[in-house]
């Protein structure tokens, strides 16, 4: 019986940490919800974030964070 719950537990997980995704990329690329979290409401204010903790270069990391984010 569990196997055959396994593909449907599998696309709901998929499914929920894909939407917790979104907020947080819309907030990272657009500046959308900017009471909440992190303080980079654009792509280059998210890449100075990035450089200055060591995740360099931010200006690669940036986009490619919001696109992970956003194409979940």
């Amino acid at each position: 019986m569990l196997q055959t719950l396994t593909p449907f537990a599998d696309a709901l997980l998929r499914v929920a940490v894909g939407l917790a995704l979104v907020p947080h990329g819309l907030r990272n690329t657009f500046g959308f919800f900017p009471n909440t979290g992190v303080r980079a409401l654009n792509l280059a204010a998210l890449a100075r974030q990035l450089d200055e903790t060591g995740y360099r270069p931010g200006k690669f990391w940036a986009p490619a964070i919001s696109l992970v984010h956003l194409g979940r």
